[in-house]
């Protein structure tokens, strides 16, 4: 009942209220589908995104808890990405495969789509720092050179004068290669 009375009128406080009765109930899986419901209904990219950090934030602290996290921040990077929502995914990303590294395959395919499509259609400064964290996120935590040099390319058309190209820095003899 508390999820149904969250969707029907979400706020801050019927959050908490929410994630009290999910965490009473052993239930933080449902809590997180009730506010990806929420996020979905959203009417801006902005308020979805913002549903969908909130939801990750959520998320159990086991494999599921972490699976669900990573799906939550790749829809969430998409309806509104930024660099802050970007490195929360790669740390999720990285908390995944600590904990499922069979999973490396499947999740690289997803974070490579993801960047594909979010690299697609960047532009200016902010764009740029996107492209830089998609590509620090595929060097990071897959060592995937050539997605990490196709999200470079595409922050060098957007913009070549941000200050997180040197944030690639360690990346830089993988890149060569």
């Amino acid at each position: 009942h508390a999820g149904e009375g969250f969707a029907a009128v979400p706020s801050e406080w019927a959050l908490a209220a929410l994630a009290t009765a999910g965490e009473r109930a052993g239930d933080r899986a449902g809590v997180v589908r009730a506010v990806v419901g929420v996020a979905e209904a959203a009417k801006s990219k902005e308020a979805r995104g913002a549903w969908l950090i909130r939801a990750a934030d959520l998320a159990a602290n086991d494999e599921e808890g972490a699976r669900q996290r990573v799906d939550v921040l790749l829809r969430g990077s998409v309806a509104s990405p930024d660099k802050a929502t970007l490195q929360r995914l790669g740390e999720a990303v990285g908390s995944l495969l600590t904990v499922a590294p069979l999973e490396r395959d499947a999740l690289s395919l997803r974070v490579g789509n993801a960047t594909r499509m979010l690299t697609a259609r960047i532009e200016g400064p902010d764009g740029a720092r996107v492209a830089i964290e998609l590509a620090r996120v595929a060097l990071a935590s897959f060592a995937d050179a050539e997605g990490g040099a196709h999200a470079l390319d595409r922050a060098l058309g957007a913009d070549a004068d941000v200050d997180e190209y040197a944030e690639l820095a360690p990346y830089v003899e993988l890149l060569a290669k």
